[in-house]
């Protein structure tokens, strides 16, 4: 009987133990794994992103509105944002991290921050500061009085700049094409059921669509040339014409929005000027 009374009581001291280490772990995890910042990051408007200006070539403010239909670029050029772009580079907002440092504890140059490399300002004027490689060869990143080894997903997206955010497909997100027309050629269709038809130049008209309606721009130019080699106008079913000034065709395609102060160098291995040929199968 004693045996089992003391058996019994080693017991109940380890689930004691075990529970009083399993409480100690989860506060000890939730002070030390707190987000960089206390900022939503649904909750923020205005973004404004701002990079080193210790170049020949300063790269621009970039500001980011978000509107009813999603986020959108305001400056340096104006147009659609990619969201999914955003809403991830946004995310370093509620990233945690067990390794977090007080900044006024540490010399901000051993991790990179005393010259930060890019700077986020939110519209409540929380500043997120992203530092240049420190020595160990990590990004930290810091706000509100403390700074962070992060994983390094958000700063790839913030450095590209406006290339990384703005939205890259040519033409809108569910846009539904049924007239194109290019310097070289012009398809179209009754309606979205209808097959594509070329009524001018040759080739195979419903390729040329398909590569339309894929096509991406791979570089926003700021400052594009001021040539005009004609147009390319494509509408769609809602009666809307797109319209681009082509400005350069070699060695790139670059293609100006209509009232736009800014291009686009869009891939044209494919062919988007001129139809591809009709396959042999066909």
């Amino acid at each position: 009987m004693r045996y089992r009374h003391t058996t019994n009581a080693l017991l109940f001291i380890a689930v004691l133990l075990a529970g009083v280490a399993a409480w100690w772990l989860h506060t000890a995890g939730d002070a030390g794994a707190r987000p960089l910042t206390g900022v939503d990051p649904g909750a923020i408007r205005h973004v404004e992103v701002r990079f080193a200006q210790d170049t020949d070539t300063p790269a621009p403010v970039i500001e980011l509105e978000r509107r009813r239909d999603g986020w959108h670029l305001v400056a340096p050029i104006e147009r659609p944002a990619s969201d999914g772009r955003v809403v991830s580079a946004l995310a370093v907002l509620q990233v945690r991290s067990d390794s977090c440092y007080a900044s006024d504890e540490h010399d901000p140059a051993d991790f990179g921050l005393d010259r930060p490399h890019l700077t986020l300002r939110l519209d409540d004027d929380t500043v997120v500061e992203f530092g240049d490689r420190a020595a160990d060869g990590r990004r930290y990143v810091g706000s509100s009085g403390r700074f962070c080894l992060l994983p390094d997903r958000s700063y790839p997206l913030l450095s590209q700049g406006v290339d990384g955010l703005a939205r890259p497909s040519i033409l809108r997100a569910g846009a539904k094409p049924v007239r194109i027309e290019t310097p070289s050629a012009a398809a179209r269709r009754p309606n979205p059921a209808s097959e594509w038809k070329l009524t001018q130049g040759e080739g195979d008209a419903k390729a040329w669509a398909a590569r339309w309606m894929a096509a991406q721009a791979r570089h926003f130019v700021l400052d594009p040339p001021g040539a005009n080699l004609g147009h390319v106008r494509i509408g769609d079913d809602t009666g809307q014409i797109h319209d681009w000034r082509i400005a350069q065709r070699d060695p790139d395609l670059i293609l100006v929005p209509a009232g736009a102060e800014y291009g686009m160098t869009v891939a044209d291995e494919g062919g988007l000027l001129t139809p591809p040929a009709e396959s042999s199968g066909r």
